[in-house]
């Protein structure tokens, strides 16, 4: 059996696994299955929130993970490519940037940070240790211009100049998504992109 919806019979042999996400009062169900058109996904299997048990059992075939490995790769291979887009527009140390605001240099500005930290003076968030960790929330760059010179400023008045050039290849996501499906785990399906890849 595969699972159940209105009394039918749902992703027959296509059933891959299944799971629970625990809340403060309540669960949600779910499944995660290969759909008809080839793509892999999490879908909805019942709730405690109201009288909706769940009703999925794992009865993929060898055929249908084969088939699913491959949908997981390109699936990996998506989140891989939108976690990496992110990372290479992150103004941070070493990264060539662009000034795209502010008055201290005139837009169109480029050079390379080499610090980066915090506005002691600028309200935060309430726990300020946490804040305070390599490479999160920090406001304040510092840069050395084309010329030589340095400036300090707003992290937010800069951009990095060419998010593309800090991307890996095409074919470098391909395999390390391909690497990942291998393992089978299809609970990676659904997964919040940024913890996937930490």
């Amino acid at each position: 059996m595969a699972m159940m919806r209105d009394g039918e019979k749902v992703f027959e042999g296509r059933v891959l696994d299944y799971g629970e996400m625990n809340y403060h009062d309540d669960s949600d169900f779910y499944a995660v299955v290969l759909d008809y058109d080839g793509t892999i996904k999490r879908v909805s299997d019942g709730t405690t929130r109201f009288a909706a048990p769940p009703t999925a059992r794992v009865d993929a075939t060898e055929e249908v993970k084969a088939e699913a490995e491959k949908a997981l790769a390109d699936y990996l291979f998506r989140q891989i490519q939108n976690e990496e887009g992110y990372k290479a527009t992150k103004v941070g140390k070493g990264k060539r940037v662009k000034a795209v605001k502010g008055r201290k240099v005139p837009v169109g500005t480029e050079g390379t940070v080499f610090w980066m930290g915090w506005n002691e003076f600028r309200p935060r968030f309430a726990n300020s240790y946490s804040r305070k960790v390599e490479g999160q929330n920090e406001d304040r760059v510092g840069v050395v211009l084309d010329d030589g010179s340095k400036v300090f400023g707003d992290r937010y008045n800069w951009e990095v100049a060419e998010p593309g050039d800090e991307m890996p290849s095409e074919a470098q996501m391909r395999e390390r998504a391909a690497d990942w499906a291998k393992g089978r785990n299809w609970r990676l399906v659904g997964s919040v992109a940024g913890m996937l890849f930490v």
